[in-house]
């Protein structure tokens, strides 16, 4: 990890499936200096969910969800519920 580079983990848990049509608001945290410093990262998806995380994650956007054990595509978005 250096200046250029953002490591982010953690878990997602949700009840129900998403696809574009779900809305969805992260604020995120990060830890440095000694304490938490709240609302570092935001993503908010207001429809649309897929075609901005594609845009977001580029080149990585179906590797990422290759190793989160999602079957996606580019033309078909319904990430399923964790059950």
């Amino acid at each position: 990890m250096n200046r250029t580079t953002v490591i982010v983990y953690g878990n997602v848990v949700y009840k129900r499936d998403l696809d574009d049509g779900t809305k969805i608001k992260n604020e995120m945290s990060i830890w440095g200096n000694g304490g938490w410093r709240s609302n570092a990262y935001h993503m908010d998806f207001d429809g649309n969910m897929c075609k901005k995380l594609h845009l977001m994650l580029g080149k990585v956007y179906e590797q990422f969800w290759m190793i989160a054990g999602v079957n996606i595509t580019k033309t078909d978005c319904v990430i399923p519920a964790v059950s």
